[in-house]
């Protein structure tokens, strides 16, 4: 997330091995979306899709500032209403997916200037469906 005064641009690509129930392995990628800017006390969203055929049961999102060790924001679970925050993080990050489309998306409200960082998601109880 870049405030609207900074330019940058930051893109963020993973790849995770996996392995099947076949015994085989395969890769999955999660892609977020490239720099977000915002206004301060504006509102962003940050999402993150995993790749084709394959699904996720929770997700969380990190957020890394210049210099700094990431910090856990958050965590769900698709299946339940509960959000766990990080202590240093408040309501105003929120978590939301759309488990058909293999989209699960941070939404930040009255963002700060301290809110300008690098975000990471990650996906547990990762399963392969197939195509």
């Amino acid at each position: 997330l870049l405030l609207l005064q900074q330019t940058n641009t930051y893109c963020f690509l993973h790849k995770c091995p996996f392995l099947t129930s076949a015994g085989s392995f395969a890769q999955f990628t999660l892609t977020q979306s490239a720099t977000q800017s915002a206004s301060l006390e504006g509102t962003v969203q940050i999402s993150c899709t995993i790749s084709s055929g394959f699904h996720f049961g929770a997700f969380g999102w990190y957020q890394q500032k210049d210099g700094k060790s990431p910090s856990f924001i958050l965590w769900r679970k698709i299946n339940e209403d509960k959000t766990d925050f990080g202590l240093e993080f408040s309501s105003r990050f929120s978590p939301s997916n759309d488990a058909p489309k293999k989209v699960a998306t941070l939404t930040i409200t009255n963002v700060k200037s301290e809110d300008e960082a690098d975000y990471y998601c990650l996906m547990w109880g990762v399963f392969w469906w197939g195509e």
